[in-house]
C-alpha cells in the first residue's frame, strides 16, 4: 500500500500570506512500526516549508526516508509562523529548565507542534477509520447542518485505515446532538493535528 497526499495538500501553500508563515512536516517512526520507539514515536527529520515549490522539490527525499526507515511523513494541517513559534520556544525552554528535564533539544519541534498561526482560520480533522463513503456522508450531512452556515469541508485525505476529512470549525455541541438523534457513534475530531502525507509498506 502507498499513501501519497503531496498533491492534495500542495494547494494550501497558495494561501500563505506572510514570509514568516510555513507548514510543518515530520518523518516519524510510530510504535506500530518499531517496537523499540518511545510512546510519542521517533522523529527521523523535521521540515519547515515556506513555499509549494520547495515542498514538492523535497518529495523524493521525504519518500526515500520513509521507505528507508519504515516511517511515515506527517503534515500539520494548520500553518505556523516563525515569530509566534519563537515565543513558544522560549516558554518550552523555561519549562524544561524548571522541570530539570534533559529534553531541551526537543523544544523546537514541540513548540512548532503546539503553536499554529492564529492569523488563519483553523482547520479540523474528522478522523474516519473506514472507507465506507455511505457512512462518511451521513456524518458530513450533519456537519453541514451545524452552525455556522456555509461550506465547511475543504479536503479529503487518504489514510492507512480510512479517511481524514479536513473541515472548517463548526458547533461541536450541535454536532453531538445531531449524532445522537441519528444514532451514529462519535468520531475523533482533531483541532490541530497532522495528517498522513506519505506512507509505503512496499
Amino acid at each position: 500500500m502507498i499513501i501519497d497526499n503531496f498533491n492534495a495538500v500542495a494547494p494550501w501553500f497558495d494561501n500563505l500570506s506572510d514570509q514568516g508563515d510555513f507548514f510543518f512536516v515530520q518523518v516519524m517512526q510510530r510504535n506500530k512500526e518499531k517496537n523499540n520507539v518511545g510512546s510519542g514515536g521517533y522523529v527521523i527529520k523535521d521540515y519547515h516549508f515556506f513555499d509549494k515549490e520547495t515542498f514538492l522539490a523535497k518529495k523524493e527525499e521525504i519518500t526515500t526516508l520513509c521507505k528507508a526507515f519504515d516511517a511515515r511523513a506527517y503534515f500539520w494541517i494548520n500553518p505556523r509562523n516563525c515569530k509566534q513559534v519563537q515565543y513558544e520556544i522560549i516558554r518550552e525552554a523555561l519549562e524544561a529548565i524548571e522541570l530539570e528535564t534533559h529534553k531541551l533539544f526537543k523544544c523546537v519541534s514541540k513548540a512548532i507542534g503546539r503553536k499554529r498561526c492564529n492569523r488563519y482560520k483553523s482547520k479540523w480533522i474528522l478522523d474516519f477509520d473506514t472507507k465506507d463513503w455511505s457512512l462518511i456522508n451521513k456524518y458530513l450531512e450533519i456537519v453541514y447542518k451545524c452552525r455556522p452556515d456555509g461550506i465547511k469541508v475543504n479536503t479529503f485525505i487518504k489514510t492507512i485505515n480510512g479517511i481524514h476529512v479536513i473541515t472548517d470549525p463548526f458547533d461541536l455541541g450541535q454536532f453531538k446532538q445531531e449524532l445522537a438523534i441519528a444514532k451514529l457513534d462519535n468520531i475523533d475530531i482533531h483541532r490541530d493535528n497532522p495528517t498522513v502525507l506519505y506512507y509505503s509498506n512496499e
